[in-house]
């Protein structure tokens, strides 16, 4: 093996390591696997993972928009960064049993606001009222298809 070769297969092993490292295991027979992210890191490249299948397990309830939408913020407060990040959620079919300042660990595809009007997440169940696209619609969202608890406690009400 040449020492190009070599050095390729060890970076190839550590971008794979990590990649796999960052993924929630945890899946269910008819569910992809879900890559754990923080909110700051979806907040701020939310392009890269639009459409892919996330796990935030670091995020608290900071608002409530209704039954079935809320946003979340990031559980630490990141020093020298202007406040905390943002993510809206809009439960897939349901509603979630939320409250504010409550820790959550929500699971499902993440994506721009824009995105999800334009693949029609939005719009599959009944459309979205127009304060919940007001409260949501400047935040990186997730269509949530889980809602729990950190201790694994479902928040799912279909």
């Amino acid at each position: 093996m040449t020492r190009a070769t070599a050095s390729l297969m060890i970076a190839w092993t550590a971008a794979v390591g990590v990649r796999l490292a960052g993924q929630d295991l945890r899946i269910t027979p008819n569910e992809g696997v879900a890559i754990r992210v923080s909110v700051e890191t979806l907040a701020n490249h939310v392009v890269q993972f639009a459409g892919m299948r996330v796990r935030l397990a670091d995020a608290i309830v900071e608002r409530i928009v209704s039954p079935r939408a809320f946003v979340l913020i990031g559980s630490r407060d990141v020093a020298g960064l202007e406040g905390r990040d943002r993510i809206g959620i809009v439960v897939e079919s349901g509603t979630a049993s939320v409250v504010q300042n409550m820790p959550v660990v929500v699971t499902g595809p993440a994506g721009t606001f824009q995105g999800a009007r334009v693949v029609g997440a939005l719009t599959r169940g009944s459309a979205l009222t127009e304060a919940e696209r007001e409260a949501l619609s400047r935040y990186p969202l997730i269509v949530a298809t889980t809602v729990e608890t950190p201790g694994n406690v479902d928040l799912l009400r279909r």
